[in-house]
Formats: structure tokens, C-alpha cells, sequence
């Protein structure tokens, strides 16, 4: 047996399952926020439409193109949103917007000029995805104020950041990232680590994610068929129900209430306290 030196494994909104993850579970969720008509999500479902990634599979369906067609239909009546975040504000285009070419600024660290990208689009976050003609052209910028904070002189030095690491940009650009799908996802990893024992794990969802929704990790978690070690139960944060836990031998999957992809951006107490709670083996 495989010898891991690691003591434990969490992962937050991971895509894990591609029969169940992304795609597969949008419609559950649009239907589930009531983003969506029933009719639609039935007509959907009575043909047994599985919608694939990025072509990681083929349309499931009694009729393919029929399944194409009332995805598309679902998809462009969820558009306007964020998609990472279906409950996140969206702002309009006009004074938030910043052009690429307006947001490169320069730090001298070291004596050394970095260039970093100030903030992020949904778009650079996710270049890979294949609907972003829905999207508007216009985009907000996102996280510039933390791109210019992260850069400083001062915060580099608190988080001990050597001189010669480059300057720090939220999303990685597509040119300098290169990346492969796995067919067969990551669940394997939760298996073996599980094989290898005395490894903690956990796996936590923001529960407004759109695209790696809570519901997809439900089905895959269930098709692990661990034993249930402490069922499913609210998790409590300044007095507050911050998400649902159910413990399983070898994995606890924990949900964030009202946030999305990001949920330790935009739940930073709640979360937090969840990690510190996981690490420390205290109750969540």
C-alpha cells in the first residue's frame, strides 16, 4: 500500500464526477431557485436529457438535439446571472466596467518592476466555458482593490513572499495555464486516500454554485455508499444556521448556506470558523 504523507483533504466546489458534476445538475438547481418553468424542466427530464461538459460525454436523451435545444433554452434564461453564484448581485455594465488595457499596473518589489492584471471577468475566471456568448459583452471587474493590496510592498513582506515570486493575479492567465480533462474525474481520489487510511477529508459546497452545483456533489457523494456516521444536520455560526453537514466514515461533506462557488470569499466568517472547527477535530 501506497504510504501518503498527508494528514488530511478538503476541497470546496470541486468538480469530482463528470456524470453528475456541472452540467449534469444545472437544470436541478435553475428548477430548485425556481429560475426556470417547470413545463421546460419536465419536458427535460421526460426525455432523459443529460446534459455533457464541454463534450467530456455525448447528450444523453431520447432525442439529442431536443436535449440540446431545452438546455439552451435554460441556460439563456438564467444568462443575466452569475452563473459561479446565482444569488450574487450583477452589476450593470457602464462605470464598473474597466478594459484589460486600463487595469495592467506595475509594483517595484526588489527592485524589480512586476506587472499584475487588476481584478478579474467571469470571463478570464473561466475562459474554458462554452456558453460565454450568453454572457455580456461588457463585464464586471472584480477583486481590483485585493489585486492592488496583494501587490503591496507591505503585504508581500507580511505574508513572506520571496522578491523573485512574481507579481499576484486572482485568476491565472489562459496563456500561462494549461490544463487536460480526466474522464474520469476526481473521485478516484477520494477512494484511494479513503484506502490508505487515517486521512481526514471533507469536501464543502457553496449552495448557490450554478455550475459545480451541491446537487451534483449529493450524487456523487452517495455513490461512494459510505456508511453514514452522523446524518444530516444544520451547522451553526454566530448563532446562525451557516449550512448543512452529514459526517461519513472517511468524509465529511459540508454545506455553506447563500453562497456560491467562492463561498470562503463571501462567507469568510462562516468558513473560516468551518475549516478551524475540521482541523482541529472540534464539532462543525
Amino acid at each position: 500500500m501506497t504510504k501518503y504523507n498527508i494528514k488530511g483533504f478538503a476541497v470546496g466546489n470541486g468538480v469530482t464526477n463528470w456524470n453528475f458534476d456541472v452540467f449534469a445538475s444545472t437544470p436541478d438547481t435553475f428548477y430548485g431557485f425556481n429560475m426556470i418553468p417547470k413545463t421546460l424542466y419536465d419536458t427535460y427530464n421526460d426525455n432523459y436529457c443529460v446534459q455533457p461538459f464541454n463534450g467530456m460525454n455525448p447528450t444523453n436523451g431520447t432525442d439529442p438535439k431536443l436535449c440540446d435545444d431545452l438546455f439552451n433554452e435554460m441556460m439563456d434564461l438564467v444568462a443575466p446571472l452569475n452563473y459561479y453564484d446565482l444569488f450574487r448581485k450583477v452589476y450593470p455594465d457602464g462605470e464598473q466596467f474597466m478594459a484589460l488595457e486600463d487595469r495592467m499596473e506595475t509594483v517595484t518589489i526588489g527592485g524589480q518592476e512586476k506587472t499584475y492584471r487588476k481584478g478579474f471577468t467571469a470571463r478570464e475566471m473561466s475562459p474554458w466555458k462554452t456558453m460565454d456568448s450568453r454572457q455580456p459583452v461588457k463585464e464586471l471587474t472584480q477583486s481590483a482593490d485585493l489585486s492592488t493590496l496583494v501587490n503591496t510592498k507591505e503585504m508581500r513582506e507580511a505574508l513572506h513572499i520571496p522578491d523573485e515570486v512574481p507579481a499576484w493575479e486572482q485568476c491565472t492567465s489562459n496563456e500561462d495555464f494549461k490544463w487536460t480533462y480526466q474522464q474520469e474525474g476526481s473521485q478516484w481520489i477520494y477512494e484511494v486516500l479513503k484506502q490508505a487510511g487515517g486521512i481526514k477529508m471533507m469536501h464543502f459546497s457553496g449552495d448557490t454554485d450554478g455550475m459545480v452545483p451541491t446537487s451534483g456533489t449529493r450524487k456523487w457523494v452517495k455513490e461512494l455508499n459510505y456508511p453514514v456516521m452522523e446524518k444530516h444536520r444544520p451547522w451553526m455560526s454566530d448563532n446562525q444556521v451557516a449550512g448543512f453537514v452529514t459526517r461519513y466514515e472517511g468524509l465529511d461533506f459540508v454545506t455553506v448556506k447563500g453562497v456560491g462557488h467562492m463561498a470562503p470569499q463571501w462567507a469568510r466568517p462562516q468558513v473560516l470558523q468551518l475549516i478551524s472547527d475540521w482541523i482541529h477535530n472540534d464539532t462543525i
